[in-house]
């Protein structure tokens, strides 16, 4: 799901954090990382099943700031390793197309994605 907003000036770091507890508020273990005009928060639930599978995709939103300006893309996509990311680890994310799942986990993740976009609207 991709949506560009127009005339809004966000603070891109608060905004960053809001929906990282709006989802730590839903269950998911997050995290986020915000450089320069970029950001990106990543949501995953955790399980037994999804350690035996190696279960490594997590719910994405990436988010582009500038003047005036506000790109949102939200879908899947590998969750980062490590406590220290460097910019060219966001440039990526950023930059590359984010996967779409298939079956009924797509339709929850459409209806994560519609949760997450109202909540970034308000």
């Amino acid at each position: 799901m991709d949506k560009t907003f127009q005339g809004v000036n966000v603070n891109l770091p608060l905004l960053a954090q809001s929906i990282d507890f709006y989802l730590q508020g839903k269950g998911y273990h997050t995290q986020n990382f915000v450089s320069g005009n970029s950001a990106v928060v990543q949501a995953k639930k955790t399980g037994l099943l999804r350690t035996i599978f190696g279960a490594n995709r997590a719910f994405t939103i990436r988010m582009t700031g500038g003047q005036g300006y506000l790109d949102v893309n939200i879908g899947l996509a590998d969750w980062i390793v490590g406590t220290s990311v460097a910019e060219d680890v966001i440039t990526y994310l950023v930059l590359t197309p984010l996967a779409v799942v298939e079956g009924v986990e797509e339709l929850w993740n459409l209806e994560i994605e519609r949760q997450v976009m109202s909540e970034i609207e308000r």
